[in-house]
């Protein structure tokens, strides 16, 4: 035994919404990824910068200071930084 739907049950059922959910989802996990690439992004050329003004601070100590004061000045550094 074999059992048809009728065409009106057919119509009625067979709809483009699965189609629709699909291209939603697929949207939201596109959307999600480049929010991620772009924060990626954005923390590693903050964190460049950062290196970049700490390789420079300390060029301009080395150059300024003797190396007792500088690693007095280094060491109370790390003191307050705990």
């Amino acid at each position: 035994m074999r059992i048809y739907p009728s065409e009106r049950f057919l119509n009625r059922h067979a709809t483009k919404r699965p189609v629709i959910m699909t291209g939603v989802v697929v949207c939201i996990f596109v959307f999600t990824s480049l929010a991620f690439l772009l924060y990626d992004y954005l923390l590693k050329n903050r964190q460049n910068a950062m290196m970049a003004f700490a390789s420079r601070s300390g060029k301009i100590v080395n150059s300024l200071f003797p190396e007792n004061v500088r690693s007095r000045l280094m060491d109370n550094a790390q003191h307050f930084d705990v």
